[in-house]
């Protein structure tokens, strides 16, 4: 017999960031508030990194709380992947050109293609990279 019960789909975060192309990274408003949003990401020095503007949401509201959380995601931020709980710290200006590499390798011509692209804007993108720690259990 055929059984109607859905199987989860949903995997490990561990297992599933290998092959994940987006992160979902909850931060925290300063009333608690949660706020979900889908960034690409590539392995610096055994951490995460996002990249990010300095002047977005996401980075004000790190600097209030570095409390995160991760989860992979598809590009539009549908979970792939159970939540984990992590600690977000904003990379030193000698740690960027590093990061910056490491993004090039993982992304390739996509973020060559966006670096040209936010170039010609009349309000330059001003790129900051976040480090992701996971938190023990």
């Amino acid at each position: 017999m055929l059984s109607l019960v859905a199987t989860s789909r949903v995997r490990d975060f561990d297992d599933a960031v290998p092959s994940a192309r987006y992160l979902l990274l909850t931060t925290y408003r300063r009333d608690g508030r949660p706020v979900a949003t889908p960034v690409w990401f590539a392995d610096h020095e055994s951490r995460i990194v996002v990249w990010t503007d300095a002047r977005s949401g996401k980075v004000r509201r790190i600097r209030a709380t570095s409390r995160v959380t991760l989860r992979t995601c598809t590009m539009r931020g549908n979970p792939t992947s159970t939540a984990v709980e992590a600690t977000a710290t904003i990379l030193p200006p000698c740690d960027i050109e590093v990061a910056r590499d490491a993004f090039s390798r993982r992304y390739a011509l996509v973020i060559r293609l966006y670096r040209l692209a936010t170039r010609r804007r009349k309000s330059p993108v001003h790129e900051v990279y976040v480090a992701l720690a996971q938190m023990p259990l």
